[in-house]
């Protein structure tokens, strides 16, 4: 099986110009997967509630998450960067940033996606007050 990949494997090492798409592919989906990771304890808690509470925290949640979701696509436009600058090691102070920068970008991301869903969570339990009254 490796061996029918080995040459496809070697073409997107080698061929840069147009190899990045299968980086960004990759980006993104690791990306996802992590996300989903560190949110996925959250989400099932939150689901747990009821259908309209539930349905008003995706609504607020959605309303908010922007910001996660442009360090997002940041941080796979770092990764792509990354593929096409030529690496050496140890790295150069330009492909240092590079990592740098894609570490942070997709740090915030997840910051951002997980604030927004505290402040969703927090809106629609502010809704119900009575919950809270002794």
């Amino acid at each position: 099986m490796l061996n029918q990949i080995k040459p496809y494997i070697h073409i997107i090492l080698t061929e840069k110009e147009w190899s990045w798409s299968v980086v960004a592919l990759a980006a993104l989906i690791v990306g996802l997967i992590l996300r989903s990771y560190v949110l996925r304890p959250i989400l099932r808690r939150i689901k747990d509630l009821e259908k309209a509470d539930y349905t008003e925290v995706k609504k607020q949640y959605l309303a908010r998450s922007l910001w996660g979701w442009i360090f997002f696509i940041l941080a796979i436009i770092f990764a792509v960067g990354l593929w096409k600058t030529p690496v050496s090691f140890p790295l150069s102070r330009p492909e240092t940033l590079i990592v740098m920068g894609l570490m942070a970008s997709f740090f915030l991301s997840l910051l951002f996606h997980l604030l927004a869903i505290g402040t969703a969570t927090a809106i629609v339990f502010g809704q119900h007050k009575e919950l809270f009254r002794s």
